[in-house]
């Protein structure tokens, strides 16, 4: 093996890590409540998003497959449904990446939440490189897992705000934050009297004719 092979690999290799990146933060971007909808599924439905991702996403493939093999305009049927596919799943595998930069807190995540999904996509991107387990376990799941968070999102509403709100999800975040800025607080004076006047720590409230007859 040759230096201009191993560069070509390596350039390879980043190309696509940076893709995926590139591909999942675009996603993010442009359909934002989508995405938080597919990190809530992925979040509460885990099994079920890659049996989702399995079976429907196996069965977009095998279609895709076969009518490319077909030739003619079949074979352009199946070459735009395999795209549909890929970037579906490449879509929805935002979901994955944000879980695992969730799981890597950083203060900058507060003024930059994009960064959790970078932070999600390099260690994913690095995870996958590793041998045999890399190549057929851990990719395919991050993409069956990703196919399955976005149909579950597409297509299964929320039946609440709170449903819609998953614990990668930056909305939940920012609720959580809201809410524990909510607990801090305290109220400045006591509860207000018939009379209008409040009642500070154990101070007792006077009748309001008992300081005119002072």
């Amino acid at each position: 093996m040759t230096m201009s092979t191993v560069f070509t690999i390596l350039a390879v290799i980043v190309g696509f890590g940076l893709s995926m990146a590139a591909m999942s933060l675009l996603a993010v971007s442009l359909f934002p409540h989508w995405m938080d909808r597919a990190s809530g599924r992925l979040s509460t439905m885990p099994r079920r998003t890659f049996l989702t991702g399995l079976v429907i996403g196996g069965v977009f493939l095998a279609v895709s497959v076969g009518t490319l093999r077909g030739g003619g305009p079949w074979g352009l049927v199946g070459g735009v449904l395999a795209a549909l596919t890929a970037g579906f799943a490449l879509f929805g595998s935002s979901a994955v990446a944000r879980s695992i930069g969730v799981g890597l807190p950083s203060p900058a995540d507060e003024s930059r939440p994009w960064r959790r999904i970078v932070r999600g996509w390099i260690v994913l991107a690095l995870a996958c490189l590793f041998p045999v387990l890399g190549w057929f376990v851990i990719l395919p799941a991050a993409l069956l897992m990703g196919f399955g968070a976005a149909w579950l999102a597409l297509f299964r509403r929320p039946v609440s705000e709170s449903d819609d709100l998953g614990p990668s999800s930056d909305a939940f975040a920012a609720k959580i934050r809201l809410g524990q800025a909510n607990s801090m607080r305290e109220p400045a004076s006591g509860p207000i009297v018939a009379d209008g006047r409040r009642l500070n720590g154990d101070s007792t409230a006077e009748p309001s004719g008992a300081k005119e007859l002072a």
